[in-house]
């Protein structure tokens, strides 16, 4: 089932590449190819949905297909007779999906090698491919639970049969791994990923209502989503948060943040620019202990003065909470309660605001109930998918179930936007990949919390030096290593997890260092070896170039000697300058003629001198006109 469902969903999207009309042409060849491989005469609405479900793996809502099977019929594919439907056989055969579909699958079961040997090579884990396949499967069905709040007959997708341990963090480490060095498999990976966002239009009541507008709604964010969209979370997530503000804004949906979440983002910014005063590491949750990684105090604080101004450059303003009315109130101390019961906040402040965010969000609302999130007052958007899901439950007694939700994941949101818009923001699910990605590496606070524990027992009893405890607490490497150790189960922490990585840690270091030292030695080498070419190259050039003054030389001194020779034995009239040339020659040549036979001195030799004295001359200048060019420019 689970290859059926993956390879649907990557048929779906090769669909939409194909028609792009509609949501319901994108459907349509695979609600024709399960008419066709049928072979029946007559088919009912229930014929193809049980069809679509085993041969796609897709769970089709029986409203979602009749539309679906009305876009056949109005086709010509089959004609409708009371509740069932007579295939056209011939016109079926057309339609026919199978080479498409063997494309697919051969790029599914390479990229499913690739995730069974990354697993391997990276985590020592051994997966089959039927493990493999329910693992992907998880992964894309993560955030389906913010999918069924909205839905009203489930997902278009099926539960996996055997949950595969540790799947979200591999395949997302995965994920990490191939959009850098594996394009052809990210692709793969991408490509399923917008088909899962385009099955989910099966879940709105109206398959037409996901190309609604937005009707001045507001969207009110939390502080994760500021933090993102700010980039104090990291260029990761700031890439996809930025992409859903600005699709939101352009929907006409009004941006907004409550003024007690402007006051935590800025607490938080405060709280990092205190920890870097003091060199200790911010009390923080863990996803949020590191906003200004590898920075200081002064940018803490320079953030802390610009915080109005950068929210307001987001488009984003910053809104007071609605007054109370008693018309419209709910029971904040049983929504505390509720929260604290089920999520189990670890900070009293967050729990507070998130009450008071969503009790602002019902009072906008003044009692009205709507059924689409574009055309409701407002709603509160959040990266806590567990918030979503509570704040649900307990409006359920405020509100029809079937009411848009007070509260809704940006997860979901963005989904809801890039099917609105697939054309626009065709990069906005790869952005979303890879922000999931990074955000799945990030330690969960149950395990930050236990790992901490286990950091000041070892501070306690005197067995990490100070240098080392603020590290363990402070710093990504030992997040990521942390991450690696445990796959992120928190069962997984004993007492020797934090040595381990402390181990781990020095010895990854060390890894860096060594490998910088031989960069620096493999620069050194090539700058060694680019110096010396230069140097031989200025040396053969200035050699040439002797070489042929030289030669110019010789060739003078033999001229001279003929144009002696021709005067005197010709007795030729020659003009006055070439005969005071002819007589300083001569008197060289006597010059030499005496060295020679004195000392031994000939012409050759004079020559070879002159070259030298030139090949050294020009040796210097050269080399001080290209060699210190480096030092001019460094300076």
């Amino acid at each position: 089932m689970s290859k059926a469902a993956i390879t649907s969903l990557a048929l779906l999207k090769v669909n939409w590449d194909t028609y792009q009309r509609s949501y319901t042409d994108n459907f349509a060849p695979l609600a024709a190819e399960c008419i066709r491989k049928s072979n029946l005469p007559v088919v009912t609405l229930a014929d193809v949905q049980t069809r679509m479900l085993s041969d796609f793996g897709l769970r089709i809502p029986a409203h979602s297909l009749k539309v679906i099977l009305a876009r056949l019929k109005k086709m010509g594919y089959v004609v409708q007779k009371h509740k069932t439907y007579i295939p056209d056989a011939k016109k079926l055969e057309k339609l026919t999906i199978d080479d498409t579909r063997r494309k697919v699958l051969a790029q599914h079961e390479a990229s499913l090698q690739n995730l069974i040997e990354f697993c391997k090579l990276r985590y020592n884990i051994v997966w089959s491919e039927q493990e493999a396949e329910d693992a992907l499967l998880s992964y894309l069905k993560e955030h389906d639970l913010d999918i069924l709040i909205a839905a009203t007959e489930g997902t278009p997708i099926p539960p996996v049969e055997r949950p595969v341990p540790h799947a979200k963090f591999l395949v997302n480490a995965f994920a990490r791994e191939i959009s850098q060095s594996n394009p052809t498999a990210f692709a793969y990976l991408e490509t399923i990923v917008k088909g899962h966002l385009l099955a989910n239009v099966l879940v709105f009541p109206e398959v037409s209502a996901v190309t609604r507008k937005f009707r001045r709604t507001k969207a009110f964010f939390d502080t994760r989503l500021i933090l993102n969209a700010l980039g104090y979370g990291g260029p990761h997530y700031q890439d996809a948060c930025k992409d859903l503000l600005g699709l939101l804004y352009e929907e006409g949906a009004d941006l907004r943040c409550f003024r007690h979440t402007y006051d935590e983002v800025y607490g938080i910014l405060d709280a990092t620019a205190r920890s870097y005063r003091r060199k200790a590491a911010p009390d923080l949750p863990a996803s949020l202990a590191l906003v200004f990684p590898g920075s200081s105090e002064s940018d803490a604080l320079l953030a802390m003065a610009t915080l109005e101004s950068d929210i307001a450059r987001l488009r984003v303003k910053i809104e007071d909470k609605p007054p109370y009315t008693a018309h419209y109130q709910i029971s904040e101390t049983e929504l505390d309660k509720h929260l604290q019961e089920t999520i189990g906040y670890t900070h009293e402040r967050a729990r507070e605001r998130d009450v008071d965010s969503l009790s602002a969000i019902y009072r906008l609302r003044t009692g009205e109930s709507y059924f689409y999130i574009e055309d409701c007052a407002g709603m509160f958007v959040t990266t806590n998918t567990s918030l979503v899901k509570v704040s649900a439950e307990f409006f359920n007694s405020y509100q029809p179930p079937a009411s848009a939700p007070i509260c809704i994941s940006d997860h979901h949101l963005t989904n809801i936007l890039w099917l609105k818009k697939p054309m626009t923001v065709p990069d906005l699910p790869k952005k979303r990949i890879i922000a999931d990605s990074y955000a799945a590496a990030e330690p969960s606070a149950e395990l930050w919390r236990k790992f901490l524990a286990e950091v000041e027992k070892l501070e306690v009893r005197g067995e990490v030096t100070v240098e080392q405890y603020l590290l363990l607490r402070s710093s990504l490497e030992v997040r990521a290593l942390l991450m690696d150790a445990t796959l992120g189960d928190p069962d997984v922490i004993v007492e020797g997890t934090v040595p381990q990585i402390l181990e781990a840690y020095n010895a990854s270091i060390q890894a860096e260092a060594d490998t910088k030292r031989k960069e620096a030695e493999s620069t050194s080498l090539k700058l060694r070896k680019d110096l010396e070419g230069i140097e031989d190259r200025i040396e053969n050039t200035a050699d040439l170039i002797a070489r042929r003054i030289g030669e110019a030389l010789f060739g003078a001194f033999v001229v001279v000697l003929v144009l002696g020779a021709y005067k005197s034995y010709l007795l030729v009239s020659l003009p006055s300058w070439l005969m005071y040339v002819l007589i300083v020659f001569s008197l060289s040549l006597t010059t030499v003629s005496l060295a020679n036979l004195i000392w031994g001195t000939t012409v050759e030799m004079m020559i070879r001198r002159v070259q030298g004295s030139i090949r050294r001359f020009l040796t210097g200048k050269l080399k001080q006109l290209f060699l210190s060019r480096p030092r001019e420019v460094g300076h």
